[in-house]
């Protein structure tokens, strides 16, 4: 029998095996919370956005010629926050959605699955998975009888690693959402999750590095103020790192803030506890990790990581990107161009925060119009918007109003009226009279858009009080009478709010909206014709020096 020659291909295997190298680099890329930022265009503010995924884009590519090997993830939250995703997820359903084809475009590997993902409800995200070419995770979205309603994990072998990341998202879903955006999913304690299927991951899949991929964020939000009994918590990525130090690395976001465990310069990076990281939001930052192994006796071990965060802004858009979006962008503009009414005065949120202003009044007002409730509870969500007189077209009411709520009237007891305004005084800091530091009044650990400020009523918030014991002479607006802590009053409020409510309090609900907040403002300004912004200045925080002298303070800080 005639001894066959071996090919190039034998030839390549056998040295393969016999000098297969026994050091490796593994670069793994992320981009989180991107919100819907795709195209490089601001739609509300009509100018070109800095940030974005398709500058994000550029950075990708570049560390990609490099590192051909590298594993791209996102984290959640990308389905929503732009007028571009709302459109093609609500209005044009027919086209394959921008996310799907710029996300294919870059070839992303594995996505994990955020709370604003699942507030589309199960027709936009379901329909959109569809369309995607890389696994959605969540460990923790469990279904009955068994089993998890998306993916649990994906293994990707890199240069001989078996790199398994596992994904979860925040499971205080409840706190916000109705179960009908998630039908038959219960979401589970991450802690719990993490331990039962790192675990797996290590001793099933022989997986070699396991990568967190968690929707949430760093700072712990049970036992806080208002936190419902028996919610699981929010934010729990540093405690699964401190609970199962065997994790390499953890992804995290939820938060929009940036944060990072083992900067590359810092000597002291512990190698023996997961890199953390966090890499803002809306296309600001690429989280770049970089992991150092060796194989020791058959099994590959991380001797070193570090990680850093790349900035978007001052990046061009890649050219890619950018023509997959442009058809999109096109439509989007045409959509959000649309006149709908005329605007009398500026309308501005910047001191919406500190002072009642037009801004807020018009958000209630608009309450006030669809639901004939008692009261009314509002937040500013972006305390930057400003709006000039002249023609109104839908995409300024996205500033106004940038998330898909609905609009829902709640039955409160004054007692607990009063309770949740208490809960979001939390936004500021108590004062001390006697040395006030302006720049630590806002307690930036409570985000703003929770700082609910309420209409149908008077009152002050003394910030020399501690949380609690804030709101001072409360009274209806009407009568002028206190408002009686046992007596049950028709509140309006967004879809948001409502499930917090429901949460603590188990407040009832009596009225939905079968539109959404933003298409009912649409409404209300187009029976208006004209938009004339009014305010009653219901609501101020004493002492009235503390907001003067962090509004000077303020505006002598800028450049």
């Amino acid at each position: 029998m005639p001894i066959l020659a071996p090919t190039v291909t034998h030839l390549k295997q056998l040295y393969a095996s016999l000098f297969s190298r026994r050091t490796q680099k593994l670069v793994i890329l992320y981009t989180t919370d991107v919100h819907g930022h795709l195209y490089p265009y601001d739609y509300v503010r009509g100018t070109e956005s800095r940030v974005g995924l398709a500058r994000a884009a550029t950075i990708i590519e570049q560390y990609r010629k490099k590192y051909p090997h590298l594993i791209l993830l996102d984290n959640g939250d990308f389905l929503q926050g732009s007028p571009m995703t709302y459109y093609y997820n609500f209005i044009n359903t027919n086209d394959v959605h921008p996310v799907a084809r710029a996300m294919n475009a870059l070839h992303y590997q594995a996505v994990s699955v955020g709370n604003h993902d699942i507030e589309q409800g199960p027709d936009v995200y379901l329909r959109v998975r569809k369309q995607t070419r890389f696994p959605w995770l969540s460990a923790n979205g469990e279904r009955k009888p068994r089993g998890t309603f998306f993916q649990p994990y994906t293994i990707r072998e890199v240069e001989g690693i078996r790199v398994a990341i596992l994904g979860m998202t925040t499971p205080a879903i409840p706190l916000w959402l109705e179960p009908d955006l998630y039908p038959g999913i219960t979401w589970k304690d991450m802690l719990t999750a993490t331990r039962h299927w790192f675990t797996y991951l290590k001793e099933k899949k022989h997986a070699d590095v396991v990568i967190g991929l968690f929707h949430a964020g760093v700072h712990p939000n049970a036992g806080t103020p208002g936190w419902p009994e028996g919610l699981p918590e929010e934010n729990p990525c540093l405690q699964i790192a401190e609970a199962i130090p065997q994790l390499d690395v953890i992804l995290g976001g939820h938060e929009h803030r940036i944060f990072n465990t083992h900067e590359e310069g810092d000597a002291d990076r512990p190698v023996d506890r997961p890199l953390v990281m966090m890499a803002g939001s809306h296309g600001r930052y690429v989280g770049v990790v970089t992991l150092h192994l060796k194989k020791e006796q058959n099994t590959w071990v991380v001797t070193d990581k570090w990680g850093h965060l790349e900035r978007v802004a001052g990046q061009p858009a890649h050219p890619k990107i950018v023509n997959i979006l442009r058809p999109y962008h096109r439509e989007v503009l045409h959509y959000v161009s649309s006149i709908i009414g005329h605007l009398e005065a500026p309308l501005s949120s910047r001191l919406s925060r500190l002072m009642d202003t037009p801004f807020l009044d018009f958000i209630h007002q608009m309450q006030f119009h669809f639901t004939g409730a008692d009261l009314s509870l509002a937040a500013s969500f972006d305390a930057h918007f400003e709006l000039k007189p002249g023609p109104i077209r839908i995409k300024d009411v996205y500033g106004v109003y940038k998330y898909e709520n609905y609009l829902y009237v709640v039955e409160m007891t004054g007692a607990q009226f009063k309770e949740h305004l208490e809960w979001s005084s939390q936004y500021f800091h108590t004062v001390d009279p006697e040395r006030f530091i302006p720049d630590d009044f806002i307690n930036h650990d409570f985000m703003g858009f929770n700082f609910d400020t309420g209409e149908g009523v008077d009152y002050e918030i003394d910030v020399t009080r501690p949380v609690g014991h804030r709101i001072q002479n409360l009274r209806l607006q009407k009568s002028g009478e206190p408002l009686q802590p046992d007596t049950v009053y028709r509140v309006a409020v967004n879809s948001y709010r409502a499930q917090q409510l429901r949460q603590r309090f188990h407040c009832p609900v009596v009225w939905k909206s079968n539109k959404e907040v933003r298409d009912l403002m649409v409404e209300y300004i187009q029976q208006l014709g004209t938009v004339r912004p009014t305010c009653n200045f219901n609501w101020k925080i004493v002492p009235e020096w503390v907001v003067e002298q962090f509004i000077k303070r303020r505006m002598l800080a800028k450049p």
